[in-house]
């Protein structure tokens, strides 16, 4: 049996607990509250941080890249991130909101008002589906007879990216997308069975970040792995209290009582998130709440919600694949070669020139390059490394790699002797 509250002065009985009204720190948690469920704002304020970190996503995210891929990525990022929107819109979402986060991608906001889980993994698929959708059309429409060669290569490069991003998202890896509709539907009936995949996953993206050298996705990993624990405090007090309240918990879209705030707020200290304030603690609270209502779907919705996730992993990894199963992987490079050939050559900096692109042999093709003066040893050490890197960084090289094509980097001395060459592949 738990003891009994405290407060300042000692234990108190049950009964004073519920009949007190609330003191200083419980206003001040009620008041926080108030700001979590109807924050200020209107559209405006949503349409301003969505151009704003739109300016900010193409200004440091995408400085690298050309215009043509930038305005198509920012074409995927928008078609999956208003699937969630709307969908969010059709189930009484409230204070949704769109901004773009630089170097990562785009999101959507938005807080629930029913207690729906499969309303809420059906927007969970809103997100990635249509993009796989438009993958697929895309690639039928570059199929098509008298399709013009440019024209082609382009809507094929725009289905494999919508096929990339969206397929990607659809990984079982929390918190994308497929790894939020899988804790939807199936591992959220558990917090054990939820902690254990949230863990494996978070050990998978520290994994691939540092087997990959990205440094923000190992870090984001390690980020992630250290909110596993609060998360899974934040489930066992949920459970604990859901259960208690069975039929007479309140629906999600009231104000929290507070006689719920109180029972939170008077749990051990050791059973609680580190929350020292009063907004850390409403933070908390609000968290529990949300996730007190939380009813994983029936058995049907459950297998039907399945079906269409696997139906649409398995279209995004057909365009993604279907461009390479015959020989016009290889036709797309000899006609991005003969394009890009047509710009050069040109001054890439101070001491290097790019000559040329020479598509081939198979699914490969390099970069040349003229050095105007010859580089130490150490100096090709840091040219080759920094090149990997950036290459395996860059998003418009994603799809090239995907492709299962290797990209050569070969430069040379102003007489034509090799000084340096290497690969990158994924």
């Amino acid at each position: 049996m738990e003891p009994p509250p405290q407060t300042p002065d000692g234990p108190v009985e049950q009964q004073d607990v519920v009949d007190a009204p609330a003191n200083s720190f419980e206003e001040s948690v009620l008041g926080e509250l108030e700001k979590i469920r109807n924050p200020k704002g209107n559209w405006v304020q949503a349409l301003l941080i969505l151009l704003v970190s739109l300016l900010l996503f193409v200004g440091l995210g995408m400085r690298d890249n050309p215009i043509a891929f930038t305005a198509m990525l920012i074409g995927v990022l928008l078609v999956h991130e208003l699937g969630h929107y709307v969908g969010m819109r059709i189930f009484g979402y409230r204070n949704v909101r769109m901004f773009f986060i630089p170097f990562l991608g785009a999101a959507v906001s938005g807080q629930r008002t029913v207690a729906k889980s499969y309303q809420e993994a059906i927007v969970t698929l809103l997100g990635p589906l249509p993009g796989v959708c438009l993958s697929v059309i895309l690639l039928a429409v570059a199929s098509a007879p008298g399709m013009g060669d440019e024209l082609r290569r382009n809507l094929t490069w725009a289905a494999v990216l919508f096929g990339l991003i969206n397929g990607f998202n659809l990984l079982p890896v929390f918190p994308l997308d497929g790894g939020r509709l899988l804790n939807q539907i199936l591992f959220s009936r558990n917090r054990y069975l939820e902690g254990v995949f949230q863990v494996l996953a978070a050990l998978g993206i520290i994994a691939y970040g540092v087997t990959n050298h990205h440094m923000f996705i190992w870090i984001f990993g390690i980020s992630f792995l250290t909110s596993v624990g609060p998360r899974f405090k934040t489930n066992t007090i949920a459970h604990r209290i859901g259960t208690q309240l069975g039929d007479e918990l309140p629906p999600i879209n009231e104000p929290i009582p507070l006689l719920i705030v109180r029972g939170i707020i008077n749990l051990p200290a050791s059973l609680l998130p580190n929350t020292r304030t009063a907004k850390g603690m409403a933070g908390v609270v609000f968290n529990i709440w949300e996730k007190m209502h939380v009813r994983p779907p029936g058995a049907v919705a459950t297998v039907t919600l399945l079906a269409v996730y696997l139906l649409g992993a398995m279209g995004a990894i057909s365009v993604i694949h279907l461009p390479s199963s015959d020989n016009s992987v290889e036709r797309q490079i000899e006609r991005f070669a003969s394009e890009t050939n047509k710009r050069l050559p040109m001054q890439v900096d101070k001491f290097t020139r790019w000559e040329r692109l020479e598509p081939g042999p198979g699914k490969t093709y390099s970069y040349i390059y003229t050095l105007s003066i010859v580089p130490t040893e150490e100096q090709k050490r840091v040219m080759r490394e920094t090149v990997i890197r950036r290459a395996l960084a860059l998003p418009d090289m994603q799809a090239t790699f995907a492709a299962g094509i290797t990209v050569w980097y070969k430069y040379y001395d102003s007489s034509g002797k090799k000084v340096l060459e290497f690969s990158v592949k994924k």
